[in-house]
């Protein structure tokens, strides 16, 4: 009986070490989120959006997508400066930025990420950063 008991709790603990242990999509849910990062980038002739980046995570089962654009407003080269973060498989918006292209130069007219509002560019990195911290780039401070 007694090693009975034993055998239970070297199971039980085993088992809570296995379950701690982070979770790290498979290569098969990489390239699926990825095909689905292709379906949602907009696609237009007059301002082209460009794929920045697609991470699968694990844990929660959601595809980011990240895409940016510029859009020019003016005869005098007034840009737009656009980034989206959406779940690609439920086509929701989880952060945005959209402001004169050049830090500083005005506030952003839109700065959120998860819900959390910002006022600049560089915010808005750091929250998205911290949020989906593969979407960081190696340069990046």
């Amino acid at each position: 009986m007694r090693t009975l008991a034993i055998a239970l709790v070297l199971l039980c603990s085993c088992m809570a070490v296995a379950q701690s242990k982070p979770t790290h999509a498979d290569m098969a849910n990489q390239s699926i989120c990825y095909a689905q990062a292709l379906v949602v980038v907009p696609k237009t002739d007059k301002y082209p959006a460009k794929l920045d980046g697609a991470h699968y995570d694990a844990v929660s089962k959601t595809c980011y997508v990240q895409w940016s654009r510029m859009a020019w407003t003016s005869a005098q080269w007034d840009g737009i400066d656009q980034i989206e973060v959406e779940d690609a498989f439920e086509h929701k918006y989880v952060a945005e930025f959209i402001g004169v292209a050049g830090e500083g130069i005005t506030p952003p007219t839109s700065c959120q990420v998860n819900g959390e509002k910002c006022d600049s560019r560089a915010q808005f990195n750091g929250l998205l950063w911290k949020f989906i911290p593969a979407f960081k780039p190696v340069t990046a401070n």
